[in-house]
């Protein structure tokens, strides 16, 4: 399971204390982001206005990434600190001064910001945040890159009442250390990984930041040329291929890029990128909010507590809610997940259960029903009745997909449980297609889809070979047409007498229509079937990049 939690440290002693009677909740929806807040609804408004703003800039920033959360997220603005207190993260039974978390989790994430310092807060949920939407499209990626990038977002300031914003902008800090100290050479920096003993410790480790940022900012801003090699590099990254190799092939000669990066950072004036939305993006714009009952936002912070591994205070919480009110889901569904986490599904069960019957629209408890059944299943798959559970499981499951298509989570699970004996594949392939759309840095989901399309290919017939490669193009000629498949660099030319004598068939959504004369674009993988010595094309199957003949 994902866990990320990063915070602004400080210590203070606190204890948990109840919502406070007089405080009104506000619900409200923006595009991306469901909020709650005890906050005014005019704060609400404008903390979405900003979230739904920067993503915004990521999305133009980096074309082509995919910078929608795959899963749910949900802001808790609160009004003052003095609220946000009892529900911060604690380090050695302390509380830790935040001014604001992000917490990314398999099948939800939180936000939670304090409006009395909400500057210092969104500065480290926009690094935060960064890092996981740049997860979630490109899958790990190098140190320098990741860093780079997230303290590059974390620059994100708004402008013109929200009508614009600028990216960009140096930072003091960073800039300050990198002129008053030694750089890293940038083959090393490179080549640091997780494990590298400057990520972990030392006081290089601020150097590693810091010029991390100022690369990647010199790639994206400081020069037109580099900016779709950064573009490219991350690219290659996602479709696999090993970091040296892609860095090399981006942007070249590493001693080159040295010293640009040297005389870089000995400059006074940094560009910056200023961006214009025109009309408000997201927040602003979103629906009237709606006050929801105190139990109900207590649920949310009572499951907030959980993930931040304060568990017994998250129980107690949830158990004093349920005390009072019996019938709030989401209460049921929060203790009933980490009784389940807890490996006690005796006790989880009922509580899962109940939380499903009270909120059968509720995708997210659904879900959980969905897994908790999954799990079951898998670990009595020889008992009697299991396929009782397996059964009762997609259902649960298939209710929420139904309600809610964007959670890759949900459409994961439900594509597991189809690859189960008497699952539907087709169902199974279709739904994981999707979840790879969503998280397509998740590589388990890419190789779950592969299993579920292999049994649905095309069956080989005895005198036919299927080979794997690129389809690129298709030259047209009087009496002919030919295929061009590219292996590696090397291209296939399978000829056929008109494209209407080869069978296409497509399991991916991105697939074309049709099929006509010169490039194919996209250019996607393909298994062709050929029969014959001569190369005669019979079938084209475009497939998942996974997938092998």
């Amino acid at each position: 399971m994902l866990r990320s939690a990063r915070i602004l440290t400080a210590l203070a002693l606190v204890v948990l204390a109840p919502l406070d009677a007089m405080a009104r909740w506000t619900e409200l929806r923006s595009e991306n982001f469901l909020f709650i807040g005890d906050a005014p609804e005019r704060t609400i408004r404008a903390v979405g206005q900003k979230l739904e703003q920067f993503r915004e800039v990521m999305v133009r920033v980096l074309p082509g990434a995919t910078m929608t959360s795959p899963v749910p997220t949900v802001v808790i603005v609160f009004d003052q600190d003095r609220s946000f207190t009892p529900y911060k993260p604690t380090f050695q039974g302390r509380t830790v001064d935040a001014a604001g978390f992000f917490l990314g989790h398999e099948d939800i994430n939180y936000i939670a910001i304090n409006a009395e310092a909400s500057d210092l807060a969104f500065k480290i949920i926009f690094h935060e945040y960064s890092h996981f939407l740049l997860g979630n499209s490109a899958g790990t990626v190098p140190v320098w890159v990741g860093e780079g990038l997230a303290e590059v977002y974390a620059t994100f300031q708004e402008r013109d009442g929200g009508k614009g914003a600028v990216l960009g902008a140096p930072d003091a800090f960073h800039l300050r250390l990198l002129q008053n100290t030694s750089l890293i050479p940038l083959r090393e920096l490179i080549a640091i990984d997780h494990t590298s003993p400057i990520y972990n410790e030392g006081v290089r480790r601020g150097v590693l930041y810091a010029q991390s940022w100022a690369f990647v900012h010199y790639l994206m801003f400081g020069n037109k040329d580099r900016a779709p090699q950064l573009t490219g590099f991350l690219a290659a990254i996602e479709s696999g291929a090993p970091s040296e190799e892609a860095f090399r092939d981006a942007f070249g000669d590493v001693n080159v890029l040295d010293q640009e990066l040297k005389d870089y950072v000995r400059l006074f004036t940094f560009p910056a990128l200023q961006l214009t939305f025109g009309e408000k993006v997201g927040g602003g714009s979103a629906p009237r909010g709606k006050v929801i009952p105190d139990a109900l936002a207590a649920a949310y912070l009572g499951d907030v507590l959980a993930r931040l591994g304060r568990t017994d205070d998250a129980r107690a919480h949830l158990r004093s809610v349920l005390e009072r009110n019996p019938d709030v889901a989401r209460a049921a569904c929060a203790l009933g997940l980490i009784e389940l986490r807890a490996g006690r599904s005796d006790a989880a069960m009922p509580l899962l259960e109940r939380a499903a019957s009270l909120a059968p629209d509720d995708p997210w408890v659904q879900t959980a029903l969905g897994r908790a059944l999954l799990s079951q299943f898998e670990e009595q798959r020889a008992a009697d009745g299991a396929e009782s559970l397996l059964q009762r499981a997609r259902v649960a499951l298939t209710r929420a997909a139904d309600r809610d298509g964007t959670s890759a989570h949900t459409l994961e699970l439900l594509g597991r449980a189809h690859l189960m004996p008497g699952g539907d594949l087709a169902r199974a392939a279709s739904v994981l297609e999707r979840a790879v759309q969503l998280a397509p840095g998740r590589e388990d989901y890419r190789l779950m889809l592969a299993r579920a399309l292999m049994p649905l290919l095309r069956a080989v017939s005895p005198g036919e070979t299927r080979v794997r490669g690129i389809f690129r193009s298709v030259d047209c000629q009087p009496g002919a047409v030919v295929l061009n498949i590219d292996q590696g660099g090397r291209i296939l030319r399978l000829s056929a007498r008109t494209l209407d004598d080869v069978e296409f068939i497509a399991y991916r959504q991105d697939a074309p229509g049709s099929v006509s004369c010169g490039i194919q674009q996209p250019a996607l993988p393909v298994l062709a079937t050929v029969r014959g010595m001569d190369g005669q094309v019979v079938a084209i199957e475009v497939v998942e990049d996974d997938v092998r003949r």
